[in-house]
């Protein structure tokens, strides 16, 4: 399975009579997924969820620019179910790539395929729930 990396790209562009003005262009590259051993929930969030939704869970992670819906800011889950933690509706949205259509488009990473494989199916679900539990942390 693959992933598209983002990669930003300040070009710097001059004008005779003007300061110089960045601009940003988007390079896009597909890389192998780099499966991890860990189970830790911050170690899994880091290294497949950071990326989009960003170190803090906002939705700033440095791919987001790229993306034609904005992550979803994972610190506010909590807020706008009322105050409690949506926590099957998140594992869900891990563990079943078509359980949320960002998730599923063929330019967005899926990662439940990605824990929960048939030789790791154990740690998967565990890595899976403990990610849940990490982003429970998150809450604002």
């Amino acid at each position: 399975m693959k992933w598209l990396q983002i990669s930003l790209l300040a070009v710097l562009v001059a004008g005779p009579s003007r300061q110089f003005a960045a601009a940003q262009t988007k390079i896009i590259s597909e890389v192998p997924i780099r499966a991890i051993t860990s189970v830790n929930g911050a170690d899994v969030y880091a290294e497949y969820c950071a990326v989009c939704h960003g170190k803090d869970g906002r939705g700033n992670g440095p791919a987001a620019v790229a993306l034609k819906q904005a992550p979803t800011d994972l610190t506010k889950l909590a807020q706008k179910n009322g105050g409690k933690f949506p926590t099957m509706a998140v594992h869900q949205s891990i563990a079943n790539p078509d359980s949320v259509p960002a998730h599923g488009n063929p330019s967005m990473p899926v990662w439940g395929h990605l824990l929960v494989t048939p030789d790791n199916a154990g740690s998967g679900e565990l890595r899976i729930h403990n990610l849940t539990t990490y982003i429970e942390g998150l809450q604002k």
